[in-house]
């Protein structure tokens, strides 16, 4: 699609307007993952907050949409004909110790966020993903590391500014645009740009945080062990199970490079012999080959090991109300080395996940005990397949337990239905605020929130 009078609005950017002819424009359009085929008819890669407004207002005028993105992260559409809307070079922070809150511009990201805050014995309530950007992660829920005591990563959003439809900058939070403030609180894509959001952040003193990691062989006990163990952990404990195919690359520790093993994720808000008394029980399990746990400040929380400059994955998630026994022993096992299924994981819920947010939210809470996240690489063409058998094989072990839901911070290409991730009573509402900020559908939604309940009277 060729967009009519780009180059002549190009002039009023600060920043940079991308068209298919420039040499920048491929790498420019990327998401994260590469898996995702991109397709927007320019890129502008926004310098400030007028060049927000301006992009919105010119799409309007084109009869386009625009599709913003901050680190890519979140992509799962090919935004076919939009602007594709780079926010990366809004990346301000400012950091209030005293109120225990934060200011974030929307590109920035996790990292940056966490090194400003640990002077301060504070954190956000971040992922452990630090390349990812913080709005919309924190826009789509947030599952984050210190999740089991301070919630969702959503529910400290104090305050927001938006660039609606229309090219009009809100400022948004309780006492002003309270429908679009509650919409921002876990409902995904909003009807409009932000470009800026005011959080709440968590004391931090003190942090022990990393990886336990055994052999393969003992998958099967440990995910036992970790059903029952992880049911009496104290909210200040979050953790992760999972198997992991670990790459043979150099930057990998010998005992585990190439080699499929059991990781086990904590973080703890507390100290190190507190931390260490919780997790002998499964020290009694097997000995570990490894273990990276130590005290750890708030921005040395890298625990994924994610590249921060992405790859082709597919991602397959899934709330579910139990780990059932009967299923161990297929989601431990990866299928044959050399797989394209690289990581099977269950975060265990519960805590202040499981109650209602102190303030209108529009995901309010997590019904469930688990969060499964089966991750695959995809680097050959007969990967595809292989993958598609092997996840399907992990979903249908575990269909009795699951839910039918998934997060939106977590989405993948696989989940483009509401249902998947809203109610029918939330999912109606956030359509109609959609249609109240965005009438003429300018910003990009995914998951098409504003045509739901549109046939209902206003």
């Amino acid at each position: 699609m060729v967009i009519k009078d780009l180059a002549r609005w190009a002039h009023e950017v600060k920043g940079a307007v991308l068209g298919p002819e420039d040499e920048r424009f491929g790498n420019a359009g990327k998401p994260w993952n590469l898996t995702v085929p991109q397709r927007p008819g320019a890129v502008v890669v926004a310098a400030d907050v007028d060049d927000v407004v301006a992009t919105v207002r010119f799409a309007a005028e084109q009869g386009i949409q625009v599709a913003p993105q901050g680190t890519g992260h979140g992509a799962i559409d090919s935004t076919d004909g939009a602007i594709l809307l780079r926010t990366g070079g809004l990346n301000e922070i400012s950091v209030d110790p005293a109120r225990r809150r934060a200011r974030v511009g929307a590109g920035a990201r996790w990292r940056d966020l966490q090194e400003a805050c640990t002077p301060h014995g504070l954190s956000g309530l971040a992922t452990n993903v630090p390349s990812a950007g913080v709005t919309g992660y924190t826009l789509g829920g947030g599952l984050g590391l210190l999740a089991r005591r301070h919630g969702l990563a959503a529910h400290g959003l104090v305050s927001a500014e938006l660039v609606t439809g229309d090219g009009e900058l809100l400022r948004v939070d309780a006492e002003h645009h309270a429908d679009l403030w509650w919409a921002l609180r876990g409902g995904g894509t909003p009807p409009g740009v932000v470009t800026e959001l005011e959080i709440e952040l968590a004391e931090a003193p003190e942090l022990f945080a990393g990886d336990l990691i055994w052999p393969a062989d003992a998958a099967v006990d440990l995910f036992g062990a970790y059903r029952s163990w992880s049911s009496t952990l104290p909210e200040e404990l979050t953790t992760a199970i999972g198997v992991h195919q670990f790459p043979p690359l150099p930057s990998v520790p010998e005992p585990i490079r190439g080699q499929r093993a059991v990781t086990l994720t904590v973080c703890f808000l507390g100290t190190a012999d507190a931390a260490r008394r919780l997790l002998q029980p499964m020290l009694e399990v097997a000995q570990p080959m490894l273990d990276s746990t130590r005290p750890r400040t708030p921005d040395d929380l890298d625990l994924a090991g994610v590249p921060a400059d992405g790859a082709p994955v597919v991602i397959r998630t899934e709330i579910l109300g139990d780990l059932p026994e009967s299923a161990l022993a297929a989601v431990t096992d990866l299928g044959p080395q050399g797989s394209p299924l690289s990581v099977v994981e269950f975060r265990r819920l519960g805590g202040a996940l499981a109650r209602p947010a102190d303030a209108p939210a529009a995901l309010d809470r997590i019904e469930g005990e688990y969060f499964l996240e089966s991750v695959g690489l995809i680097f050959r063409p007969e990967d595809v397949a292989v993958l598609a058998e092997e996840q399907g094989r992990v979903l249908a072990a575990l269909e009795p337990a699951a839910t039918g839901r998934t997060l939106r911070t977590f989405a993948g290409a696989e989940d483009r239905a509401v249902d998947r991730f809203f109610a029918p009573d939330v999912a109606a509402r956030l359509g109609g605020i959609a249609r109240r900020y965005d009438p003429g559908a300018v910003v990009h939604d995914p998951l098409d929130l504003r045509s739901v309940g549109a046939d209902r009277p206003a």
